[in-house]
């Protein structure tokens, strides 16, 4: 039977471009948040700045009981929990541990296997991961699909990082 201090992690959905601040103010409030964020550089007219920017904008994963649930929602810029049948969907701590060690990712990719490939990183800091491979404006990505907030992660990945995996059970989709 769950009691009602059982800590688990939930999407949140923020007003769009105001994830930094309600992350901030959930801190302030002693919540666990974790807010994914991306490095990419943005062209000013007179310089290129590298910034932050939220992974999955308009969203922001919040750990804890219920009542840590009921703060959060009574935070400026929260919207709203993602949920499926009414209930809060609950995002699994290896789907957030997946995207902790995917968000400063960089890696170049090689040609080599079929667009569509269910593949598994072999070496490397992500060995283990696995995913589809497809492209993107010309370039072959490795992808990883959170379900629970209907959002994919991609990153370049050398095809020597790669394998196929041939048991497509393996795979969530």
């Amino acid at each position: 039977m769950m009691t009602t201090n059982q800590s688990y992690w939930y999407a949140a959905y923020t007003i769009p471009k105001y994830e930094k601040k309600v992350r901030d103010e959930l801190v302030k409030k002693q919540v666990e948040v974790y807010l994914p964020v991306q490095k990419v550089y943005r062209q000013w007219s007179d310089r290129v700045k590298k910034t932050e920017v939220p992974l999955f904008p308009s969203y922001i994963f919040v750990k804890g009981s219920e009542s840590d649930r009921q703060n959060t929602l009574r935070t400026k810029g929260v919207l709203k929990f993602v949920s499926f049948d009414g209930r809060p969907a609950k995002v699994c701590d290896r789907d957030i541990d997946s995207i902790k060690k995917l968000e400063n990712e960089e890696l170049d990719v090689e040609p080599g296997l079929i667009e569509g490939s269910l593949v598994r990183i072999i070496r490397g800091p992500l060995a283990g991961f696995e995913g589809v491979l497809f492209s993107k404006k010309g370039k072959y990505r490795f992808g990883v699909r959170i379900n629970t907030i209907k959002q994919s992660l991609s990153l370049e990945v050398p095809v020597t990082f790669l394998e196929e995996v041939h048991n497509t059970s393996a795979i969530g989709t």
